[in-house]
């Protein structure tokens, strides 16, 4: 039996409506990172949205990647 939902071919695509948004989260320092072998040594926490590094002396933003954006 066939449900209202379900296309005939397997091959449709369906579209995202127009004007929908996807939702956008902020993200925060995350104080374990702190004993991560990785980082452990060189990371400090800036601010909530942001690490700095000591051996460059740069902030760096983890707000849009979090933990994403010490690994580069």
């Amino acid at each position: 039996m066939r449900r209202e939902h379900e296309s005939e071919s397997d091959d449709s695509v369906s579209e995202i409506p127009s004007g929908s948004k996807k939702t956008k989260y902020s993200q925060k320092f995350n104080k374990t990172w702190l004993n991560d072998p990785d980082f452990k040594g060189w990371l400090e926490q800036e601010e909530e949205n942001s690490a700095y590094c000591k051996a460059c002396k740069k902030n760096i933003s983890v707000k849009t990647t979090g933990k994403q954006a010490l690994s580069y």
